[in-house]
């Protein structure tokens, strides 16, 4: 579907594509998220960097291999820089998924010892 709208597509169909795509993904992650996290250790912060490192190392392992740039990406000629980003980005999703779940479910935060 992608190659055929990238290759007879408009820009507008494939960004449509590509947003409704990330919108699925993120509810995907964030639903495992929530089944997951009562096996995860410490505070709930530190339970969305944990369960960060599984894309982390999904994007590291295979999609960024899949996207012609090797293993870890070192083969887009950039160094280490895909590695750093990806961690950077990961770090910030893992933050943001503990912290969010924790906002989002209070009654949950007083159970959890810090």
């Amino acid at each position: 579907l992608l190659a055929d709208l990238a290759e007879h597509g408009s820009v507008r169909a494939i960004a449509l594509v590509m947003a409704v795509a990330f919108l699925v993904v993120s509810m995907l992650w964030g639903a495992l998220f929530g089944i997951v996290q009562p096996l995860l250790p410490g505070p709930w912060w530190l339970r969305g960097v944990v369960f960060a490192l599984v894309p982390l190392l999904l994007s590291l392992l295979a999609i960024l291999p899949l996207s012609g740039g090797g293993l870890l990406g070192l083969e887009f000629g950039a160094g280490l820089l895909p590695v750093l980003g990806e961690v950077i980005r990961s770090l910030v999703y893992g933050l943001t998924v503990g912290i969010a779940y924790t906002v989002m479910s209070p009654h949950r935060a007083s159970r959890v010892p810090a």
